[in-house]
């Protein structure tokens, strides 16, 4: 598979993933406070999310991704700059983690959306969380939505992905990235539906101390969300009108 960095500009898709930090926690009703907390994050990416949460004051930071390429980064150009002994990277897979009960929050940005198997990741998560806890888990887009393939087939028609097929966008990614991989599951489109997530978490247990679906800053896409949001409620519809989720749910104490 060819590199990151062939693809696009790593440093400037990193600026621009740091700038969308209060935009995140914005989406899920605000930061939580951090100071002398620990923060799983969970598909950490180049560590825009993570460094934030460690100059906030959390006591310990493990980011954690399962792309070589982008631990590597954070290394490099990321960890350098984080206060000392807070901020820990990890290539692993969660469910490998063995630190029962270790985190305050577990912190996630658009990465459910390409996680596969779900259940077991979950599982993982409400394991390594704290009584009293809180999952802080947003993404977007969900693949049934309008531009669900991530721009895969560079259409810019709503739900042209959908109409093309899956064959085809699978057939877009493994050019684009000069792979061969046989299902979009493998490429990293899990195609969960909102049913399916809400099945996942409903089965946690947990409470959700905050939903926001569909959420939009500026005003026309807030328009536009707002008819999605009309359409998503007939419930033959709802996978194509669901765009993101953003979520918070609590362990029971």
């Amino acid at each position: 598979m060819i590199a990151e960095s062939a693809l696009h500009d790593v440093d400037a898709y990193f600026q621009e993933r740091l700038r969308d930090n209060d935009r995140f926690w914005a989406r899920l009703g605000g930061r939580p406070p951090l100071h002398g907390r620990t923060v799983l994050d969970f598909g950490c990416g180049h560590g825009a999310l993570a460094i934030e949460m460690a100059e906030a004051g959390a006591a310990r930071v493990v980011a954690i991704d399962r792309s070589a390429e982008r631990i590597d980064y954070c290394r490099d150009k990321v960890l350098p700059g984080a206060p000392r002994g807070v901020m820990e990277l990890r290539r692993i897979d969660i469910a490998d983690m063995d630190e029962s009960a270790s985190f305050d929050y577990i912190v996630s940005r658009d990465t459910m959306e390409h996680v596969w198997p779900l259940e077991p990741v979950l599982a993982a998560m409400a394991r390594l969380l704290r009584p009293g806890g809180s999952l802080y888990l947003g993404f977007s887009p969900l693949y049934y939505g309008p531009f669900g393939d991530h721009g895969e087939l560079r259409v810019p028609l709503p739900w042209a992905h959908v109409v093309a097929g899956e064959a085809r966008v699978l057939a877009a990614f493994n050019r684009t990235n000069r792979s061969d991989y046989r299902s979009l599951a493998e490429a990293g489109f899990n195609m969960l539906t909102p049913r399916q997530f809400r099945a996942g978490f409903d089965a946690l247990g947990f409470a959700v101390t905050h939903l926001n679906v569909n959420p939009a800053e500026r005003w026309a896409k807030r328009l536009v969300m707002r008819m999605l949001d009309a359409l998503r409620r007939v419930p033959a519809l709802e996978r194509f009108c669901t765009v993101g989720i953003y979520i918070v749910l609590r362990k029971p104490g």
